[in-house]
């Protein structure tokens, strides 16, 4: 009699607590010698690894919120609730500092009508488009070796892409290179930053392509600066 046969099919409520690893080991082991319930784990890992990313940080209040937070355009309730927010999570917490910092560097070269008027967002990975979904790659991925793909960040309806290769030009550098999708982005600014210092700038084509180039791997936040618009993405580790 084959394994299959003498093992039975677990159900799906023992198989999470597999995953949980709750289960006395030797009950466990059984269950790993069905061809069947190992496929049946499989399904069950990947729709937790989905559930868990569509669930973080639900709670957190969206880019947008978070810099109208920060520009004193919520109501009383609203701008209370974020602030009472702000106390218990790091990660917004961190967000908004950092955005701070910038928009105190740049206040004395806006005009204040301006700087009131700036649409501020924080983006965030998408949970739906990580690496190797289904947004398009950067014009310029003919000419990178690399074949993982691009990591994608999502601010409203913007969707910004990013890739980091090997700079061809600088050894033990790397270039990033990115595409903004959404929005008519052709001219904004990009700028990278290693906590308070500038450390490559460029701007956006009319394709929504752009590249720093001569990165060295550390970790850094990236900011895209339109007319109207400031899209901070707090945390990119180049590697």
């Amino acid at each position: 009699m084959n394994e299959e046969h003498r093992t039975p099919q677990a159900s799906d409520a023992e198989l999470l607590v597999y995953l949980d690893g709750e289960l006395p080991p030797r009950r466990a082991r059984e269950i790993e010698q069905s061809a069947s319930n190992r496929q049946r784990l499989a399904e069950l890992a990947q729709q937790e690894r989905q559930l868990k990313q569509h669930l973080y940080r639900s709670a957190c209040p969206d880019a947008h919120q978070l810099g109208e937070y920060h520009l004193q355009l919520l109501s009383g309730p609203e701008a209370e609730r974020i602030a009472a927010h702000l106390e218990i999570c790091p990660y917004c917490a961190q967000e908004l500092k950092q955005l701070l910092a910038y928009l105190d560097d740049v206040a004395s070269e806006l005009e204040y009508s301006v700087l009131e008027r700036l649409k501020v967002l924080v983006a965030r990975v998408s949970p739906d488009l990580g690496v190797g979904g289904p947004l398009a790659e950067p014009a310029l991925a003919g000419v990178r070796g690399d074949d993982t793909g691009p990591l994608v960040y999502r601010a409203e309806d913007v969707q910004v892409s990013l890739e980091v290769q090997d700079d061809v030009n600088a050894a033990d550098h790397r270039s990033v290179l990115g595409l903004v999708l959404g929005a008519d982005a052709q001219g904004w600014g990009v700028y990278l930053w290693r906590e308070d210092e500038e450390i490559a700038d460029t701007t956006v084509d009319e394709l929504g392509n752009f590249m720093l180039s001569g990165v060295e791997p550390d970790t850094y936040r990236l900011l895209l600066h339109g007319e109207q618009v400031l899209i901070h993405i707090p945390e990119l580790t180049v590697s």
